[in-house]
């Protein structure tokens, strides 16, 4: 009986979350129609970042490598890895554009790996456009910079995205 409530109040916060993001975007949307300037979340702009980096939860390097070559026409591997193995490199051709990839396993902790595609030729204007299709197809937690590396910004603000619930925490320990 305790196990079907947690499931209940999981259920609950997740729908309450997922009402808050959509009531938040119903008023962004009524504001731009209107043209204020007012954001009511903060945002990245749309400005495209120069690389994309993202912080997978809780996959194996199989499985991403597996999501990477899905990504594109191919992606090989680097003979190039560091001392202890647990950074490895790819080249991942998307539309004709190759595409530098780093991934570094245990980035911040036991759990995350860093996901970082060191070019502005992606497929995404932004780290968060990536961490929503990463989080769909590994189904698990994706979290990224909430801005794009800007004087000013603060280094501990990150996405959530996991169940395609989009968060903005605090992250301190990328």
């Amino acid at each position: 009986m305790a196990k079907d409530t947690a499931s209940f109040i999981k259920r609950n916060i997740n729908q309450q979350a997922r009402l808050r993001h959509l009531i938040i975007l119903v008023k962004q949307r009524i504001l731009a129609a209107n043209s204020k300037p007012t954001i009511l979340m903060p945002a990245m702009n749309d400005q495209r970042h120069p690389d994309i980096e993202i912080y997978i939860k809780n996959r194996s390097l199989t499985t991403i490598e597996s999501w990477l070559r899905s990504l594109g026409e191919s992606c090989a591997a680097s003979l190039a890895h560091d001392s202890d193995k647990s950074t490895h490199q790819y080249s991942l051709t998307i539309a004709d554009n190759s595409i530098p990839v780093f991934v570094h396993e245990r980035a911040a902790g036991k759990a995350w790996t860093s996901v970082w595609f060191q070019s502005g030729q992606t497929p995404w204007i932004k780290d968060l456009d990536c961490a929503r299709i990463a989080s769909v197809a590994l189904e698990t937690q994706v979290r990224c910079i909430a801005s794009g590396w800007q004087n000013g910004d603060d280094p501990d603000e990150w996405w959530k995205i996991e169940d395609q619930i989009e968060e903005l925490i605090q992250w301190t320990s990328a």
